[in-house]
């Protein structure tokens, strides 16, 4: 056979991986492409173009399309390491020898130039994928630059309006009330918001409360506070089959079983319409069971807790940690953040030693608390947090003594945006899902862990895309003129002692800015949490 008809022969085994594997992000992409180009069609250019006389199709594709694309030249560059890096899940499930499998079979047998290969590869696409998307920056909107000059001087005026924010709050309330589909999704995930809360109340084999000897317990209530270990159970409840045990009377949850009740006579993947070995209608698997008499129903309830405790965690660490890049590397660039030397001296330092002896000393305790209660693990964290900022704090003030001394005192750029992308080009440089492998086998395996882990190698979309927008937005001509007209420019360094170079006008700026995305932003917060799985796969 030739090579069209391999290709032919081959196509039709690949359709349903290739269906697996871009769905997914076909949704994600489309959505903000979608998005992108709404918002270009409302610009002024668009509807100068418009009353220019110019056809539908040049509006649309010469004008309106151009300047949408840059959200798309975001996720540009992890086209290039997913090329390579593959899909552990689907080339498991459809036998396909892929990089992703051949790299998953090397970690676990320890070899590790494959490994080293592996990353290598990856890593160099990551960086040409983020070279060639900084170039479509500019190609596409010429308005963004990465030169030090200014952009002319704004004529217009900023028009001042007390009642714009709750004008602008009251708009979106409303809009939002007219989309029908929005007030369903908003009930919906409501109402597993709810199920998720109240898990234990809804599937348990313990019963909400009971009189049990002629004592009134709460049961579901009491084993919070003996999980977290406030309290413990008592004796006559410590040894106790919550579903065979006589009570004087007791109200039960809808679902009376847990995810872990085993019930020996119904097993086998008993179905829903099967016959059940129950003692009435009260006591029915409404879904079944599963193979060792498991209730699929309870399994349900209580993984939706699961599913949301995850994604919220994850995405909420991302969203953080993104946001705050993100808008610091688009907005101040490579030239525009300035401080002392003294001050950048300092936070070198306490970042160095502040991880060390917050998170790298104490990772044993961090991973021995995890592994006994998620809560122990949280409260070790914060302590690990107030070390980190404690640290910081003290070489602030051993630094402040440095700014007196003129060379330490000159003020010097700070690469924000170099640093920031090659941080983000490190942790795309290496499969997520390996180095969540690699993490999780390292330490004890806990719930907790794997939200932290995802949520801190997750944030690279989050900040790619601020840092686009605000590549564009910083351009625009309220930001310029509220630049130009010097509104309140104050030098923190005459007036706090604190020798930095924040000004009153660039915090204006930057909250014009946040303002302009902050609606796109939650799109990608409640996009990222949907599709936080697939993307892991």
């Amino acid at each position: 056979m030739n090579f069209i008809e391999i290709i032919g022969v081959r196509l039709k085994y690949l359709f349903l991986p290739l269906v697996c594997y871009t769905y997914g992000s076909l949704a994600f992409i489309s959505r903000q492409m979608r998005g992108a180009v709404i918002n270009s069609l409302g610009q002024d250019y668009v509807r100068t173009a418009k009353a220019k006389g110019l056809s539908q199709k040049v509006v649309l594709w010469k004008h309106a399309f151009r300047n949408s694309l840059l959200p798309i030249i975001t996720l540009f560059a992890n086209i290039f390491p997913l090329a390579i890096s593959g899909s552990i899940v689907l080339e498991i499930i459809f036998s396909i020898p892929g990089m992703g499998k051949l790299a998953y079979e090397a970690i676990l047998r320890r070899n590790y130039p494959i490994v080293f290969s592996v990353v290598m590869f990856s890593g160099i696409l990551t960086l040409v994928g983020n070279l060639v998307s900084d170039i479509l920056y500019a190609v596409v909107d010429p308005r963004i630059s990465y030169s030090s000059k200014r952009i002319k001087m704004a004529k217009e005026k900023i028009e001042k309006n007390t009642d714009s924010e709750q004008a602008y709050w009251s708009y979106v309330k409303r809009q939002f009330r007219k989309n029908k589909r929005a007030l369903f999704s908003a009930y919906f995930v409501a109402f597993l918001a709810f199920i998720a809360l109240f898990a234990d109340f809804l599937a348990n084999e313990k019963p909400i409360v009971a009189k049990y000897q002629g004592v009134t317990y709460f049961p579901i209530a009491k084993s919070y506070s003996v999980n977290l270990g406030l309290s413990k159970w008592q004796t006559p409840l410590k040894n106790i089959n919550w579903l065979d045990a006589k009570y004087d009377w007791a109200i039960r949850p809808l679902i009376p079983y847990s995810p872990t009740t085993v019930d020996n006579f119904n097993m086998q993947f008993v179905g829903p319409f099967d016959k059940q070995s129950i003692k009435s209608i009260r006591w029915k698997h409404w879904f079944g069971t599963e193979k060792i008499g498991r209730d699929i129903l309870s399994g349900l309830i209580h993984g939706t807790r699961t599913a949301f405790l995850v994604g919220l965690v994850s995405m909420s660490i991302a969203s953080l940690i993104g946001i705050i890049l993100g808008s610091l590397a688009g907005f101040f660039g490579d030239n525009r953040l300035k401080v002392s030397r003294a001050s950048a001296i300092g936070m070198v330092l306490s970042a160095i030693f502040g991880f060390f002896y917050a998170f790298s000393s104490r990772s044993q305790t961090i991973s021995d608390s995890m592994g006994v209660s998620p809560i122990k693990g949280l409260f070790q964290l914060l302590i690990s947090v107030g070390i980190f900022i404690a640290v910081c704090g003290i070489f602030y003030l051993l630094t402040r003594p440095m700014k007196f001394i003129p060379l330490l005192n000159k003020k010097t750029s700070v690469p924000i945006d170099i640093i920031v992308q090659r941080l983000i080009e490190i942790l795309l440089s290496i499969p997520r899902l390996f180095l969540i492998i690699a993490i999780v086998a390292i330490a004890k395996p806990s719930i907790f862990l794997v939200m932290i882990v995802i949520g801190a190698t997750s944030w690279t979309e989050i900040a790619r895309f601020i840092r686009a927008e605000l590549l564009k937005v910083r351009s625009l001509e309220y930001i310029e003129a509220s630049r130009h007209l010097g509104i309140a420019i104050i030098d923190f360094n005459k007036t706090c002692h604190s020798k930095c170079t924040f000004t009153r006008f660039n915090n204006h700026c930057l909250w014009y800015c946040f303002c302009h995305f902050s609606r796109g932003f939650f799109i990608i917060y409640r996009i990222g949490i949907t599709t936080r799985n697939a993307n892991l796969g």
